[in-house]
């Protein structure tokens, strides 16, 4: 065995088929950094983003490999059931089931069996299981900076993994990398963290080697002696692949009966190509060999917005943060008159301040227009003329009551109504002009009665013209 020991989980990594939405649900939701955006280093134009705590550290890592063209599956015999994230208490989960619940996100908090710990389990937006447990690993916390999640709620690191597969299966492979049984699970205690391993009773569904919805392998830290590591791995129950160049870590591979495994070296890490401050900001990170690429690249990608940036001119004011323009700057124009409104609805329609003058409702889209306001308007000396379909409307009899020319309801005429129900549609036309001044006019013989307008709405007589 090489001279020092697996150190915990280095990240873990899903399948996505929509990386726009991936990324909200990780960081935005769920408070992590987006550290790098870079591409799958098996390919050269796929998108692979990286999410972790504020400095990108391994432990606190998981990343994405984008599929677009493959379609959702679940997780059968022999994969990663679920990734297990870390919170610090019982009211950080409680904290976690109220706060999925605001965004439209459905989990279940397993809290009734006082021999196993509190979990809250959910999925991502593709399916993907995640599992928050209150764990009591001594590792220090791995935080994201999140102003929206308070410091104590906020998601401390990997705890490790859970498979459908049976521990006893498991046990060789693990044992020969340095994990060791802990009751129902296996526990690898490495230099500076651990990492558990759990276990799920097997579905009965097929083994999905590569799908969105599904964990595709958690990476444990072999920190500088990968090589050393992978030669000594190779030569136990389960072979490993060579070790390949993944620019920010070197890895190599294996299919446990648990899932796929991979062993990665601790660095150079995710500041190789930006400052700490830059990570997860700016054009996408690429290698040297995919650098010749990058034009084509960056016309072809989707486009990708960090939720949670960390530049102060991209970070936008919270709702109620927004500065309100003082009242006093506001230009304000006084109410219009009675008369200005009328001129008004003639053009732009209805006006609902002019509701006490009586409106009507017609046809079955009930639309709404004011029966009379002639009254109102012969009041005002504004004369108007009202045509159906180019038609002039008949005025109501003089001597009906005003309950029936209205309708407890506002309803039209009983002989207007039967006009609007022959013409098929209504074709309101109101033209409106400003009376003369009142030396130069008549008083309407409402107003010269001593009544008001409304109250004698027989009297008025659409114009001809």
């Amino acid at each position: 065995m090489p001279e020092t020991r697996l150190d915990g989980v280095h990240h873990f990594t899903g399948v996505t088929a929509d990386v726009t939405a991936n990324i909200d649900f990780w960081c935005r939701i769920l408070g992590l950094r987006f550290v790098k955006k870079t591409l799958n280093f098996e390919t050269t134009f796929r998108y692979h983003p990286y999410y972790g705590d504020e400095q990108g550290n391994p432990g606190s890592v998981v990343t994405f490999l984008e599929f677009k063209e493959l379609e959702r599956q679940h997780a059968g015999d022999g994969n990663i059931q679920r990734i297990v994230l870390r919170v610090g208490s019982y009211d950080a989960a409680e904290y976690w089931l109220k706060r999925l619940a605001e965004h439209q996100v459905y989990s279940e908090l397993l809290r009734l069996d006082p021999t196993r710990p509190t979990s809250l389990i959910f999925h991502d937006g593709e399916g993907h299981e995640v599992e928050l447990m209150v764990s009591d690993s001594a590792d220090a916390p791995q935080l994201a900076g999140a102003d929206d999640i308070p410091e104590e709620f906020r998601i401390r690191g990997i705890e490790g993994a859970r498979s459908y597969a049976t521990l006893a299966d498991t046990l060789p492979f693990g044992e020969h990398l340095g994990f060791a049984a802990d009751g129902e699970r296996l526990v690898l205690t490495g230099e500076d963290r651990t990492a558990r391993w759990y276990f799920s009773p097997p579905p009965g569904r097929p083994f999905q080697p590569l799908a969105p919805g599904v964990w595709h392998h958690m990476a444990l830290d072999a920190g500088d002696q990968l090589p050393q590591w992978r030669e000594y791995a190779a030569g136990g129950p389960i072979p490993f692949t060579q070790i390949f160049d993944h620019y920010f870590f070197d890895s190599c591979y294996a299919q446990s009966p648990g899932g796929i495994i991979e062993l990665c070296t601790h660095g150079p890490g995710f500041t190789l190509d930006q400052t700490l401050d830059e990570l997860g900001e700016g054009p996408v990170s690429l290698s040297p060999w995919t650098e010749p690429l990058r034009a084509k690249l960056e016309r072809d990608l989707t486009p990708i917005v960090n939720p949670r940036s960390r530049r102060p001119e991209r970070r936008t004011v919270p709702p109620r943060a927004r500065p309100r323009t003082p009242a006093a700057s506001v230009s304000r124009r006084p109410p219009p008159s009675t008369a200005e409104r009328f001129r008004l609805r003639a053009r732009d329609g209805p006006d609902p301040q002019l509701d006490p003058l009586g409106r009507a409702q017609i046809g079955r889209d009930r639309l709404k227009l004011p029966v009379l306001a002639v009254g109102g308007l012969a009041g005002l000396g504004i004369q108007a003329e009202a045509t159906l379909d180019g038609r002039q409307v008949p005025g109501p009899d003089v001597e009906q009551p005003r309950e029936r020319q209205l309708g407890v309801d506002g309803a039209l005429h009983p002989r207007e109504r039967a006009w609007v129900r022959s013409a098929g549609h209504l074709e309101l036309q109101r033209r409106c002009r400003v009376p003369e001044p009142a030396a130069q006019r008549r008083e309407h013989p409402a107003v010269e009665r001593g009544l008001q307008p409304r109250q004698r709405l027989g009297d008025f007589r659409p114009a001809v013209t």
